[in-house]
């Protein structure tokens, strides 16, 4: 697309994948700890459940077969999960343990409450890390291309502020 003051955009397709059973990568415990691993979480009050960022998104309910999650298919991002039961992948959320995945942030409110805390704009926008908190609290870490800050919110919520 082009846009009026911004030239160019390329928009990247929010669609879920749809990969047949057959064609989903399921690897063993084993051939995962042969990759390079970004990110680890497994779900409290169950270790056998959780999710695994290694060159592509792998989820597990046994601790020992791995499955790909093709919507994430080859990418890297920050994984957590909440005591409450909310799976997260990079700015995307699961209410049914991975199972699917739904987008969570608001970009455009988060950057306006970045501008009006900080009073400037970020350049980019990206989560380095997702911690779950108490209280239904969730922190984010990102990264604006200036400098690196925190966010929270409830995890219902979209009203992000900053954390000092």
């Amino acid at each position: 697309s082009l846009l009026a003051e911004h030239g160019k955009v390329w928009w990247r397709s929010e669609e879920t994948s749809t990969a047949t059973q057959d064609e989903i990568i399921k690897i063993s415990s084993e051939q995962l700890m042969k990759r390079s691993l970004h990110g680890v979480a497994f779900a409290p009050g169950s270790p056998f459940k959780g999710l695994v960022s290694a060159n592509g998104i792998f989820r597990t309910e046994d601790g020992n077969s791995w499955q790909e999650i093709p919507q994430f298919s080859g990418q890297n991002f920050p994984v957590s999960i909440h005591p409450e039961g909310i799976w997260y992948v990079g700015s995307y959320r699961s209410y049914d343990e991975g199972k699917t995945f739904e987008p969570y942030i608001k970009w455009d409110k988060l950057a306006q409450q970045i501008q009006d805390s900080l009073h400037k704009m970020p350049r980019h926008l990206r989560i380095t890390q997702i911690e779950p908190m108490s209280h239904s609290r969730i922190r984010i870490f990102l990264d604006t291309g200036v400098q690196k800050i925190k966010m929270q919110a409830h995890v219902l919520s979209q009203e992000w502020s900053l954390v000092k």
